[in-house]
């Protein structure tokens, strides 16, 4: 089946621009000399600029046409598993321990709770071609049908943890990366040498509200884990 024209115009400016024919302000050519190049109507043409106009790619200024926007091409986009990102082909998990704790100050601030709430806190190792090669912890303040026996976990990430409190549409990551010298306790987990450097990567779950219900590490041998991925045309 034959791709409509306007789909097809549209597709054509929008090349222009993320290759950088067209930069940021430059005029677009007018509708009558889009009509002529395309041999369609206004109408048309309209439509296309209209697709653009909603990706964020063009802007119009009555009386003057329409002109290409700034756009980010510095932005990428990437799907985040804790599986996932490790390297290998045979992935699995082990649950080390469940507890429930007090929460430490760095908790305290983290998830905004007071110093008497009780906190949940979900280790496991994760191996991968059978090589142990991240530690995850994970955090999330008590709530009535939170999974604690461990019978009840085998690997669940943030979003399952808390489906019984919220719905996932409901809720956000935020993360963090960053390269450290790990503490001693997790170069005895990963059995690291003294000074390798551990992939930490920090989550934050946020409900819609913006508020914390979940907070945790997952600590990433250096040379076992990858993130990917693709830039995408953004403001």
């Amino acid at each position: 089946m034959a791709e409509p024209v306007y789909l097809k115009i549209a597709d054509d400016i929008r090349k222009q621009i993320t290759y950088g024919l067209l930069s940021a302000n430059d005029p677009l050519s007018s509708e009558k000399e889009l009509c002529s190049k395309y041999s369609v109507s206004r109408m048309t043409v309209r439509k296309s600029l209209s697709i653009l106009v909603d990706e964020n790619l063009l802007y119009s200024v009555p009386g003057k046409g329409y002109f290409t926007k700034k756009i980010n091409r510095d932005k990428y986009l990437f799907l985040f598993d804790e599986l996932d990102i490790l390297i290998g082909s045979n992935k699995e998990s082990q649950l080390m321990e469940v507890e429930i704790i007090k929460p430490t100050a760095e908790l305290i601030y983290h998830l905004r709770v007071s110093p008497d709430k009780r906190i949940v806190v979900i280790k496991h190792l994760l191996y991968s071609d059978g090589e142990i090669v991240a530690y995850d912890i994970k955090y999330i303040p008590y709530f009535t049908g939170i999974p604690i026996v461990e019978k009840e976990i085998n690997y669940i990430t943030f979003p399952e943890i808390i489906a019984s409190r919220t719905s996932i549409f409901d809720v956000h990551r935020k993360i963090a990366i960053s390269m450290e010298i790990p503490p001693d306790e997790i170069i005895n987990l990963l059995n690291l040498s003294l000074y390798d450097p551990v992939i930490i990567i920090q989550q934050h779950i946020l409900d819609q509200e913006g508020l914390p219900i979940g907070f945790g590490q997952l600590y990433c041998h250096y040379k076992k884990c990858r993130i990917e991925g693709i830039s995408v045309i953004g403001e």
